[in-house]
């Protein structure tokens, strides 16, 4: 567990890195269906001044974990197209994303797969939304969080990759193996959050989600 002088110093960070969001990163995010608005709320920014250990994600967007008590991880994104996709800083730990819907009064919940998509569904189409960054990040802790809800929603993509496998669901197996109540909401072939809400919109979510 983070102290709290290094959360504030990650809160510090991501707050600077999102002051200083580039026009490319902006554009991008825009092109992904994300306003101005939305990228303030979740801290997502620039990383133009890198601070000591994210020199290799000058360029990157910067994507903080936020929690009610402050930053306790980032995770930097490419937007050029270039590889790796994304890369975290060495050794640090982080569990879902976006857990301060976990704090909302709801008794229905979405778990998704990838930050981008948990943003999309939680600041865009405004339904109560987690992120897990891939099957190995499903940790045997985390059903516990989500014993208070009735409805639990899991939304992971649907894309078969080149050596035929299916990543998101076998993320949505793995969950449900643990949350036998859990509803896996199966999106179309070939498609994330972001790609059904682009062609979509958000009503493509609620009239599927509607209890």
């Amino acid at each position: 567990m983070l102290k709290e002088k290094q959360k504030q110093l990650l809160t510090e960070t991501a707050e600077r890195y999102a002051k200083s969001l580039t026009p490319e990163a902006a554009s991008y995010l825009r092109g992904r269906g994300l306003t101005k608005e939305v990228a303030d709320t979740f801290l997502l920014g620039s990383v133009s001044e890198p601070s000591a250990g994210h020199e290799l994600a000058v360029g990157m967007l910067s994507i903080p974990y936020l929690t009610p008590s402050g930053v306790v991880g980032l995770k930097f994104r490419r937007i050029d197209g270039g590889t790796p996709k994304y890369i975290w800083p060495t050794g640090q730990k982080v569990g879902l994303f976006n857990v301060n819907d976990l704090h909302m009064p709801s008794d229905v919940i979405a778990i998704c797969e990838g930050e981008i998509d948990t943003i999309i569904l939680s600041g865009i189409v405004g339904i109560p939304a987690v992120g897990v960054a891939g099957v190995s990040q499903w940790k045997p802790h985390f059903p516990k969080l989500f014993e208070p809800y009735s409805r639990i929603l899991v939304m992971a993509d649907n894309d078969v990759k080149e050596d035929g496998k299916n990543p998101g669901q076998e993320l949505a197996r793995r969950i449900k193996e643990d949350l036998q109540h859990a509803e896996v909401i199966i999106l179309p072939d070939n498609q994330d959050i972001n790609d059904v809400y682009l062609t979509y919109g958000s009503d493509w979510f609620r009239e599927r989600l509607a209890a």
